[in-house]
């Protein structure tokens, strides 16, 4: 008497149903990795510009006073080595947790 009915739509019982939509769900989920990692591959790229070109700003205003507050321009100028190091490390830890999500659920 409470026997589940079978999907009128396809004739599947409902724990295939909630097996397939998992499996659906799994495969959506390891896409969405697959696709912030190859995102933010160009994001880590465009972070090591930063960091590169940076340094060389860095070095540029070594020698150099900004002519309103009398600073050294380095001071000003290592912002964007700076920036560009904290993005290689945020992007370091999303490579990290989207790796596990591709392999935690890898089908087997």
């Amino acid at each position: 008497m409470n026997q589940r009915k079978p999907d009128s739509r396809r004739g599947i019982p409902g724990a295939s149903i909630r097996f397939i939509k998992r499996r659906k769900a799994s495969w959506r989920r390891r896409a969405n990795a697959l696709l912030r990692i190859v995102s933010h591959f160009f994001v880590l790229v465009f972070a090591l510009v930063f960091v590169w070109w940076g340094i060389e700003f860095s070095r540029f205003g070594w020698d150099q006073l900004s002519e309103i507050a009398e600073l050294p321009m380095w001071m000003i100028f290592i912002a964007w080595p700076v920036a560009g190091f904290t993005w290689v490390l945020f992007i370091g830890e999303s490579f990290v947790t989207n790796l596990r999500i591709l392999r935690e659920d890898a089908p087997q």
